[in-house]
């Protein structure tokens, strides 16, 4: 009987002694923190920081906070060549705080807040080489708020702003050289109110109104010497009323008008030295009763249209 026991005290120390040496190479110690790896410890029992190695390569794939198993503080995942790919944090295992990717190289890519893996507040976006790509307000996972966009040298190329995540209010986009490319407003995604767009000299290229995303009123375009190229009249996206078409050289190249998109009444055309070209009406967008044309000499000639 004494040497039943004997045999099991010395397992006992033995097993002890087993599980003291395994505990002493399960923690490294990185600056004042103990970082836990390897541990073969029920999920339940897991507190603190631990990491993953990749038995392979031997980099480190992720690196956790865990309170009794459950993500609580920073979780940190890295790229194969071992620069951080992501931080996380976690709160009682929902994902809520301070968020950040990276590049492969090591350059931050984004960052945010997040509420349940939705962004929330400002998030601001970069390039690889560092430099500010976009700054963008969400509120639970939808684009709330102002948008600004760079390019890679820090230019500015968007200002505007989101609602329920569509394009809603003043809207202005830029050219490289800095002069506006585009000044509109919009509604719920739509266009709605004044458009204007811009060539790169900074001369007004279009100049028009939508209601609702839909043309509604006098469009007017222009060439980038600012001569006017053609005005037409819309209701809620229809061509409806008078219209003009301009050559280059500012003489009227065509007028006349529209019913419901179809030319409609009255119709003029002209050479570009300004003499007449062709008349008559249209109905329904079909040649109606007698047509004149003319040679750029001036002489008529005649066709009727039933």
């Amino acid at each position: 009987m004494q040497f039943k026991w004997i045999l099991i005290l010395t397992g006992i120390s033995l097993m002890l002694q087993a599980q003291k040496q395994a505990s002493n190479k399960s923690l490294k110690v990185i600056g004042s923190q103990k970082v836990q790896h390897e541990v073969n410890l029920p999920d339940s029992l897991k507190t603190g920081v631990f990491k993953k190695i990749d038995s392979q390569t031997n980099q480190i794939v992720y690196e956790e906070t865990l309170t009794k198993g459950i993500r609580n503080g920073m979780t940190t995942t890295y790229y194969p060549n071992g620069e951080v790919h992501e931080k996380i944090t976690y709160q009682s295992g929902r994902i809520f705080g301070n968020y950040s990717s990276y590049y492969p190289s090591g350059s931050i890519q984004m960052k945010g807040f997040q509420i349940d893996s939705l962004e929330d507040g400002l998030w601001v976006y970069f390039y690889e080489n560092g430099q500010t790509s976009i700054k963008q307000e969400y509120k639970m996972g939808l684009r709330e708020g102002s948008i600004i966009a760079y390019d890679q040298t820090g230019l500015l190329q968007i200002e505007g702003n989101y609602k329920q995540d569509k394009r809603h209010g003043g809207w202005t986009d830029y050219w490289e050289n800095g002069n506006k490319r585009l000044e509109t407003y919009f509604k719920h995604g739509e266009y709605n109110g004044t458009y204007k767009s811009y060539f790169s000299n900074g001369k007004l290229q279009t100049q028009s109104f939508f209601m609702d995303g839909k043309l509604d009123g006098q469009k007017m375009d222009y060439d980038s010497l600012s001569r006017p190229m053609s005005r037409f009249n819309y209701r809620l996206g229809i061509r409806w009323g008078a219209f003009e078409l301009f050559y280059p050289n500012g003489f009227l190249k065509e007028h006349g008008l529209y019913r419901n998109d179809l030319l409609h009444g009255q119709y003029k055309s002209y050479y570009d030295s300004g003499k007449s070209k062709e008349e008559g009406e249209y109905e329904n967008g079909k040649k109606i009763g007698k047509w004149f044309s003319y040679d750029e000499h001036g002489t008529k000639s005649k066709i009727n249209y039933k």
